[in-house]
């Protein structure tokens, strides 16, 4: 392994522990109390070790939500769209997200707290992690209207917003009902339907339109569709 390999690793396994150490802090005494030094003990690391890698804990709460939250499952697995069919590259980004949603539930629901309780913290992460994420899937599902898998009327803004949205809503959900033990709250059984659900109903209108069916819409809606 070249020196600089090391090094790269060497910074990832010491950002990684203090984001770890972070993140209990976070969650035990809220991220308005927590401390540089609270979070340099608990990680057994000295403050300074810390500056070296984040200037403030700001920037270690970004680098948590840009690293676990968002982006990470969509840009590895989208890398893939075009080997795999959309069946199993949905499924096995629900499954990405999903999980980690429910492995870390109550981190999760206290990281979307401050994302909307800090004005700065919700900016940052629009700007870093939101934007980028939905270019990714907007960006997905334009590729796959244009290869003519998906409707030529999709509009990717509300769909790449709906497809986030349902895994958050999700997450939250399994949070507040907190029962862990139900087979409906497996995430694995969860993605597998999530993908067939968007993608039946993205098959559902596009057959609809193919065969130049009009229409308000609302009959779809009535029968469990999408309009």
């Amino acid at each position: 392994m070249e020196r600089s390999e090391r090094k790269d690793l060497i910074t990832d396994k010491r950002r990684r522990q203090i984001q770890a150490a972070a993140m209990k802090v976070f969650s035990e005494k809220g991220f308005g109390k927590a401390t540089i030094p609270d979070i340099s003990r608990e990680a057994g690391i000295a403050v300074g070790t810390i500056y070296i890698y984040f200037q403030t804990k700001q920037e270690i709460l970004l680098s948590i939500l840009e690293g676990h939250v968002l982006i990470e499952p969509l840009a590895h697995f989208l890398d893939k769209a075009g080997e795999v069919d959309d069946q199993d590259l949905l499924t096995l980004i629900f499954e990405a997200c999903l999980k980690f949603g429910f492995d870390n539930v109550n981190q999760f629901i206290f990281l979307l707290g401050e994302i909307l309780r800090d004005d700065y913290i919700r900016k940052m992460y629009r700007k870093q992690a939101v934007k980028p994420a939905m270019k990714i899937v907007e960006d997905y599902l334009r590729m796959r209207m244009e290869a003519g898998d998906f409707s030529p009327s999709l509009d990717t803004e509300v769909a790449a917003r709906a497809l986030v949205g349902m895994v958050i809503g999700l997450v939250l959900l399994y949070g507040i009902e907190q029962d862990k033990g139900s087979r409906s709250m497996q995430w694995r059984r969860i993605a597998g339907e999530l993908a067939h659900f968007v993608l039946s109903g993205l098959g559902e209108r596009m057959e609809k339109e193919d065969a130049g069916e009009k229409g308000d819409g609302l009959g779809d809606i009535r029968n469990g569709g999408v309009a």
